[in-house]
């Protein structure tokens, strides 16, 4: 239900219970699978508000303490972590899946968090792969603003680390696109 409802009130109240019920551990290889078969599937991908709530119920599960995802985690990882660096995530450009982006980011935040002490190299990777991902000149600008995004929420460390050093050729690479564009549209006002 919390896919597909209708009912906002009824999403929230199913994402209320995941975050906080002590007893639905059992459910935690259902719930995990449910998270992965959804975001890992390219014809879900474009379904943004789909996506987005099962980002939200990953979001929930990290929420809830008495929940151990331990054995699980890493299924849900790399689907969520599509969800901030995948080149397409809406069937329409009028979809808000910058908001999607910013979701799965601070979801993958959240979970590195409060698992990264018990597995050292997880926060690295996810790192990593955002900034892999997000740092290459060759991507698309949707993929570059959600590891951008995501790396920003990992703090002043990560910023320094790899979004610093990467800004001036984010920067000669805007102003070059935006004097082409200044170009181009004096160009076509002169023509006129």
């Amino acid at each position: 239900a919390v896919a597909t409802s209708d009912d906002a009130d009824e999403v929230s109240a199913i994402l209320r219970g995941v975050s906080s019920d002590a007893g639905i551990q059992e459910l935690v290889p259902f719930l995990s699978r449910f998270v992965s078969a959804g975001l890992g599937s390219r014809r879900n991908l474009v379904r943004t508000e789909y996506c987005r709530r099962l980002v939200r119920l990953f979001d929930a599960m990290l929420d809830n303490q008495g929940m151990h995802l331990d054995l699980h985690l890493h299924q849900m990882l790399t689907p969520v972590s599509t969800c901030v660096v995948a080149k397409r995530l809406s069937s329409s450009p009028h979809e808000d899946h910058w908001a999607l982006r910013s979701e799965a980011g601070a979801a993958l935040v959240k979970a590195c968090e409060r698992y990264g002490p018990q597995y050292a190299t997880m926060k690295p990777r996810v790192v990593r792969m955002l900034a892999t991902q997000a740092l290459r000149p060759d991507r698309p600008a949707a993929t570059q603003y959600g590891g951008i995004t995501a790396l920003g929420l990992f703090g002043p460390r990560a910023v320094d680390a790899f979004l610093l050093p990467a800004a001036g050729g984010y920067w000669e690479r805007w102003e070059k696109e935006m004097d082409g564009l200044s170009r181009k549209s004096k160009s076509g006002e002169g023509g006129k």
